[in-house]
């Protein structure tokens, strides 16, 4: 009877291990898509962004940063990253200068359209 307790104890222990390390497996392939996820999401995003800020410009010629959220709704957030990105690419020129309030902001206009 002791051998049977001893051996049914460490199959069980055995298939808890098992357990354990196909759960950490599983959990670590999940994380994986979760970020691959997050970063086409954010890639799409930040395209939307770059495309709406492009559009806007085309209309208005200039914007300050403190204009964006106004139509940029959901992906406000990504308006910073968004005008570096434009600067970058030679599509706009970014004016940086301080707020009234004296933090750092910036003016976006069109490349060669001040």
């Amino acid at each position: 009877m002791d051998v049977s307790n001893s051996t049914r104890r460490e199959v069980e222990n055995e298939i808890a291990a098992s357990a354990h390390e196909a759960n950490q497996v599983h959990g670590e392939a999940e994380a994986q898509r979760e970020l691959a996820k997050a970063g086409v999401l954010a890639k799409d995003g930040l395209a939307r962004v770059c495309d709406r800020i492009m559009k806007r410009l085309n209309e208005v010629g200039e914007m300050k940063r403190s204009d964006m959220p106004n139509f940029l709704g959901r992906d406000k957030h990504l308006k910073d990253d968004a005008a570096e990105l434009l600067a970058a690419r030679g599509e706009v020129e970014l004016e940086r200068y301080e707020a009234k309030d004296g933090s750092p902001t910036w003016r976006i206009t069109l490349e060669g359209k001040d």
